[in-house]
């Protein structure tokens, strides 16, 4: 039930009631005072006794790429009832998936949608299915959606299936589409086996990018996407699915995507609640989500995911979701997440918890990385997330990263001049006039966790080692300008003096300690296999001979 406010006895007397009523337990309420304060705030149906005056009522609902507001003002009269305050029918969601009742269906994309992921494209594997749905929001475009989209296996960049090649172009005249007139769409039905994938799209203005996609032994994903649009560095436009604001959905495959599902409403603003961190939502409305988690576990797993928003998440109910999601889909990354974070608060042993497959959602990724940051059998190195640490996106609900940047990750690193001038110019700079430490990283070229380690290197090294006055600075500032830089050899620095050896033994040292700092991994707080493959990354760059360092962190690089 949501909350209602009582009057205090000093005001009762001449209280109205107001009665706000959403019809939906998923969009908020907000109630709004003559001085603009808020008065309260819940879900789904809210009755106050207020004191006469004119308010306002807000209902909230999530929306692609942010939420819709829909506002009335309320005049509390004495004597007069007022009548139940409902928010308009322009309050519902919009989705990527063409769901019915929702601001953004079409019957053109309903009816192809719900009949193509009953059939398969291509069979790749058995046990579990995929489907990939893409379609526009704006109206005459003819190409295809799925362009630009690849399936790929967690450990090759190669791609295991182009989804434009493999799947359809949808024009269902029958359902009154007008080529060239309307939203074009278009979607690609797989089967293949249990486990996770990377969705790739290509030919964005920043490069590459992927998620991951779990595909559950019994079930079939769903994906649904919506294309948007950027300015290229050309000028031109650029047009590409967008996996930022994703609609993932599951069902039993012989029942595909049904749009007449009103549980698939309830999961999209599920998804839209935890994207803003809607963690008012009542009690009643994340039971209600949860009652749905047998025809569509994403649904569970949304609500597990909206508990945690809570200061003191509600420890009963999450067991009880977690157990009901293990009948389900019991090795999904995302669920093994939340046992992991429920291991933790019972302080129960973490070693069984390994993940060499990718979570969907940031969330589960940030209980995984907060664990893995001390814990280097957690994430193993060889892995695919031990790569993905630093070129994560922010600002999207699903593990989304830099495919460029992390398939850069896995070359090996040719020493840089650049970076090691960088480096020993930082370094003087610390004792001396100069610019500050970061100010170098910034520019140089480092991974964003290499930048990092290094300036907790740096930062660590203070002037109470070396004096300011020695003439070892002097020369390093004097030799290690821009156009000098580049033929510096941080590594071996046989040009320089025996103090600047020193510093570049130093440096390695340090580099590798950190691996025994719990207190800097937890700062980091990262995977602590990514962490050493920064360093070793790090050492490559610096011109080391060997980039290997122990568990233990001596290091194991040599100068000579």
């Amino acid at each position: 039930m949501s909350p209602v406010k009582t009057a205090s006895p000093s005001e009762a007397a001449g209280a109205i009631r107001l009665v706000a009523d959403a019809g939906d337990p998923m969009v908020e309420i907000f109630v709004i005072d003559p001085d603009l304060r808020l008065v309260v705030r819940s879900s789904g149906r809210l009755e106050i006794d207020l004191q006469p005056g004119i308010y306002k009522v807000k209902f909230k609902a999530g929306s692609l790429g942010g939420s819709v507001e829909d506002e009335h003002v309320v005049a509390l009269e004495p004597g007069r009832t007022p009548p139940v305050v409902k928010p308009s029918e322009g309050i519902g969601i919009s989705s990527p998936a063409p769901i019915r009742k929702t601001r953004t269906t079409r019957e053109y994309h309903r009816n192809p949608a719900r009949d193509i992921s009953r059939k398969t494209h291509r069979e790749i594997g058995s046990g579990s299915h995929l489907f990939v749905f893409v379609r526009d929001l704006d109206k005459g475009r003819t190409d295809n959606p799925l362009r630009g989209l690849t399936l790929h296996t967690m450990d090759s960049d190669q791609p295991l299936v182009d989804l434009e090649q493999a799947g359809e172009l949808i024009c269902d005249v029958s359902s009154g589409y007008r080529k060239g007139e309307d939203e074009i769409s278009a979607a690609c039905s797989l089967a293949l086996a249990p486990g996770s994938y990377r969705l790739r799209v290509s030919g964005t203005p920043s490069g590459d990018f992927e998620s991951a996609v779990v595909a559950s032994s019994g079930w079939q994903t769903q994906v649904f996407l919506s294309r948007r649009e950027a300015v290229a560095e050309d000028g031109g436009e650029s047009i590409f699915a967008d996996l930022q604001h994703a609609s993932i959905l599951m069902a039993h495959p012989d029942i595909g995507f049904d749009p007449e599902d009103p549980n698939l409403r309830l999961t999209e603003k599920a998804r839209y609640a935890l994207v803003e961190r809607r963690a008012a939502l009542g009690r009643g409305a994340v039971e209600r989500m949860l009652d749905g988690k047998f025809g569509n576990p994403m649904l569970g797993i949304y609500g597990a995911h909206i508990l945690l928003l809570a200061p003191d998440p509600d420890a009963g109910l999450l067991d009880v979701v977690i157990k009901n999601l293990r009948g389900l889909v019991q090795d999904h990354p995302d669920l093994r997440a939340l046992e992991l974070w429920q291991a933790q608060r019972q302080g129960g042993t973490l070693e069984a918890f390994r993940f060499d497959a990718a979570p969907m959602l940031m969330r589960s990724w940030h209980i995984v990385r907060a664990a893995a940051a001390v814990r280097e059998e957690m994430v193993p190195a060889h892995s695919l997330l031990s790569r993905v640490s630093g070129w994560e996106m922010c600002d999207t609900m699903w593990l989304t990263w830099d495919a460029d940047a992390v398939a850069r990750s896995r070359e090996k690193k040719p020493p840089n001049a650049a970076i090691a001038g960088a480096v020993l110019l930082g370094i003087a700079s610390m004792f001396g006039e100069g610019k500050r430490v970061q100010e170098y990283l910034e520019h140089s070229d480092l991974d964003p966790l290499e930048r990092e380690l290094l300036a907790q290197v740096l930062g660590a090294l203070r002037p109470a080692e070396h004096k300011a006055d020695t003439p070892l600075f002097d020369t390093l500032r004097g030799k290690l300008m821009p156009e000098i830089a580049e033929s510096v050899d941080f590594a071996s620095a046989r040009h320089l003096e025996q103090p600047a050896r020193e510093l570049a033994d130093n440096v390695r040292d340090r580099l590798a300690s950190i691996l025994d700092s719990d207190d800097i991994l937890k700062k980091l707080g990262v995977p602590k296999s990514s962490v050493r493959i920064g360093i070793e990354g790090l050492l490559e760059k610096l011109g080391y001979r060997s980039n290997r360092v122990s568990t233990t962190g001596a290091s194991r690089s040599s100068t000579s």
